[in-house]
């Protein structure tokens, strides 16, 4: 994919709608409370940091992803 059409935000997605339907359903396998995400040098791993939920620039928050309180 192109550089800016948006694949951190759908990794972002994709971690955020895992992360809260484990946390409704806890029992549920389907669901992962872990991610590990690989990345091919030093330079995407550190534009990757707004996936970590403790990063003060998060996707999470900062896009509305997660309502807030959760």
């Amino acid at each position: 994919m192109a550089t800016g059409s948006g694949k951190t935000v759908v990794m972002a997605m994709l971690i955020a709608w895992q992360t809260l339907n484990k946390v409704a359903s806890p029992s549920n396998p389907r669901y992962a409370k872990r991610f590990l995400v690989i990345t091919p040098g030093i330079t995407i791993r550190d534009r990757l940091r707004v996936l970590q939920p403790n990063d003060p620039q998060n996707y999470y928050r900062l896009r509305g992803l997660v309502p807030p309180g959760l």
